[in-house]
């Protein structure tokens, strides 16, 4: 399955236009989609509508969750904490291909020891604020690459060990 740029992209390639109108999406002509077309866009619609909204809203809205494409084919996955704009993305990313993507679900807690690392990373980085605290703390929840890069940032910083 394509992710939702590359979908409007195809839609396009075959003369389909796809446009948000609130949290509906419509397509014109609609007599052109294909029961492929219509299977990948139901299970893209959460992407496809945050990618044309916020392409459609100049100032874009706040977005935690992003996908940053490089032209050489490396991707990120970037999570904001506070929200970023597309506009802001952008400049932090120039000569990247920048979307939004949907926030993954929060997964269970984490193990007291993976809470007390996070905490002294944070503690470490001088990070103060609840809020923040707590967001980093629901990013690690919601990827477990994160959790895993947090315990190597803990290492690298003296702050733990990796269980012998």
């Amino acid at each position: 399955m394509q992710n939702a740029a590359a979908l409007l992209d195809t839609l396009a390639a075959d003369g389909i236009q796809l446009t948000a109108d609130g949290d509906r999406l419509v397509a014109v002509p609609s007599g052109r989609l294909t029961d492929a077309h219509r299977a990948e866009i139901r299970a893209l619609k959460p992407e496809l509508l945050a990618l044309l909204q916020s392409a459609n809203d100049g100032e874009s809205t706040p977005q935690r969750c992003w996908l940053v494409r490089y032209p050489d084919g490396r991707e990120l996955s970037i999570t904001r904490s506070p929200p970023a704009t597309l506009a802001e993305m952008q400049a932090d990313y120039p000569g990247a291909e920048v979307q939004p993507e949907p926030e993954p679900p929060l997964g269970p807690p984490l193990s007291p020891n993976a809470q007390a690392v996070a905490e002294a990373l944070l503690d470490h980085w001088g990070e103060s604020d609840p809020t923040t605290r707590a967001e980093y703390i629901d990013g690690l929840r919601r990827n477990p690459e994160c959790l895993r890069q947090c315990f190597d940032a803990a290492v690298a910083a003296c702050l733990a060990r990796w269980p012998e």
